[in-house]
């Protein structure tokens, strides 16, 4: 069931999660101005705005103020009570994951030609198999899964191409229509299997994948 609605922001559970998507564009002065003194000092005014829209997309989604937000040594983000997060941004969009205590994983990406450049370096050879060469949407939806695997993960030293398997691909692709489906993926690393289903979403010109964890893993 498609959950666009053209108003923003788009708040709306998944799995025991809320998710949260907005336009990345200059905020309200008013929700903005308690984060400023947090403001990491960016040079480009984009930046800053996809930092603020993001910690006031943050608040919103979780009910947390945005100064507490913490990360772990490998810069997986968290919430002192324990809450879990994911945060992402393309240029046009912006989105935040949150759940209470489950990890999760989530990632925003516009559609770019530029990504078939560089397919074969985050895609093994039987995932390139399920792509048509042409097909952007689907390629940026493979991208974007692995990506929401990787920050989901949290611990870093993946092989995009090797670590992180997609598998049991269900995307509904008409040409006329946003993309939308799931993708079932695993870790494989050593001797370690970690299982999640990505959740895949297009609004607008960019693509988003979201995950949390299996409650059993």
């Amino acid at each position: 069931m498609s959950i666009i609605t053209g108003i923003y922001p788009l708040i709306f559970p998944y799995s025991g999660a809320t998710v949260g998507i907005a336009p990345v564009e200059p905020p309200n002065y008013a929700l903005t101005a308690k984060l400023l003194p947090f403001l990491p000092p960016y040079a480009h005014e984009r930046r800053k705005n996809e930092w603020l829209c993001s910690r006031i997309l943050l608040e919103q989604v979780s009910g947390h103020e945005a100064p507490s937000l913490q990360y772990t040594p490998e810069g997986k983000p968290f919430l002192p009570d324990g809450g879990k997060v994911g945060i992402s941004h393309s240029r046009q969009m912006a989105a935040v994951i949150w759940h209470p205590h489950l990890d999760v994983g989530i990632d925003a990406e516009e559609l770019r030609p530029q990504l078939f450049k560089i397919k074969e370096k985050f895609l093994s050879v039987s995932e390139l198999a399920l792509i048509h060469p042409d097909d952007l949407r689907t390629l940026t939806a493979f991208w974007c899964a692995k990506e929401a695997i990787y920050k989901w993960y949290g611990l870093k030293e993946l092989q995009f191409n090797q670590h992180i398997v997609l598998q049991n691909v269900q995307l509904t692709v008409a040409a006329q229509e946003p993309l939308t489906g799931y993708i079932d993926a695993m870790v494989v690393k050593n001797n370690m299997v970690l299982q999640a289903t990505v959740q895949i979403q297009q609004f607008q010109n960019t693509v988003f994948a979201y995950t949390v964890a299996n409650r059993n893993g």
